[in-house]
């Protein structure tokens, strides 16, 4: 369905994305996992056809956007990272307008309006104003109107950033269920966890992938183990971890520090390194996080 060659792009000298190659077939999910700045939103404005890449190329249905942004218009629906409908247009007015925008108009345009306030769930919210919804409810207003011409592809800019947890439930449940009825998306997300959610994910730190894989796949076969500390003072003992050196990687929650060591690693010689100080520590299950933070040593 989508296949991306080779695919650089660079802003004022500086790589923004290297050498991309992914492949997404039909009705998969594909979540792109990356922190702020790692080239996510770059490269699904490339797929969409707004940035031009410096070399390489994407195709959709083995069509070049690259060369032929016009044919595949028709083919892809997007939802960009910044809410980008009108605030000041009612919920029907909103879906109304993107209609036209692909040349639907009467029966057609009512029908396909009909179908998607009831498959998003804002039937009964239709006649109210897109600034007076909730952050969940203009997240699935932006998917809707990205599916209004019914497209093959769905491309999601971190849809849930500023969403709640029991919204993003209920996103990821319309996803799975455009997903079954053929559809293929591509999600960006600085949500780790929610990568479990997909069908594959690809991690892109600094422009570049380092990992991609089924996520439940990619957490049976592990090299390393997580363990859990907690305590008092963990921020000051953070920073005594990573002064250390030692031969492991670590990180700040907001009530424990996690721990990844190599499964060779001899964790009770580490244990003698370090000071717990009262603090405890215990295994703990390894998450995609964690899988990101080591691929990044």
């Amino acid at each position: 369905m989508i296949s991306i060659v080779n695919l650089y792009k660079s802003f004022n000298d500086k790589v923004v994305l290297k050498n991309i190659n992914l492949n997404v077939s039909k009705k998969e999910i594909l979540a792109i996992l990356g922190p702020d700045g790692s080239g996510k939103t770059t490269l699904i404005k490339i797929i969409i056809g707004i940035i031009r890449p410096d070399s390489g190329k994407v195709l959709v249905n083995e069509i070049d956007i690259t060369k032929n942004i016009s044919t595949t218009r028709e083919l892809i629906g997007y939802k960009a990272q910044d809410f980008s409908l009108y605030q000041d247009l009612s919920v029907s007015e909103n879906i109304r307008f993107f209609g036209n925008l692909y040349s639907l108009s009467g029966n057609e345009l009512k029908q396909r309006e009909e179908f998607i306030l009831d498959f998003i769930g804002l039937k009964n919210f239709k006649h109210r104003f897109a600034e007076a919804l909730s952050g969940g409810m203009k997240s699935r207003l932006a998917i809707g109107c990205a599916l209004i011409h019914n497209p093959p592809v769905l491309l999601l800019d971190e849809p849930n950033v500023g969403v709640d947890p029991a919204s993003r439930r209920d996103i990821w449940k319309l996803l799975r269920e455009l997903s079954n009825s053929g559809k293929t998306i591509i999600i960006t997300t600085p949500y780790f966890l929610e990568g479990n959610l997909a069908d594959r994910v690809v991690f892109i730190k600094e422009g570049e992938v380092v990992l991609t894989g089924n996520p439940h796949e990619i957490l049976k076969n592990l090299d390393f183990l997580t363990y859990k500390i907690l305590g008092e003072n963990l921020q000051d003992f953070y920073f005594d971890l990573k002064k250390s050196k030692l031969d492991f990687k670590c990180w700040l929650k907001s009530d424990h520090i996690r721990l990844l060591l190599h499964k060779d690693i001899d964790f009770n010689k580490i244990l003698e390194k370090i000071s717990l100080n009262k603090r405890t520590v215990e295994l703990d299950e390894p998450d995609l996080e964690d899988v990101y933070l080591w691929q990044s040593k």
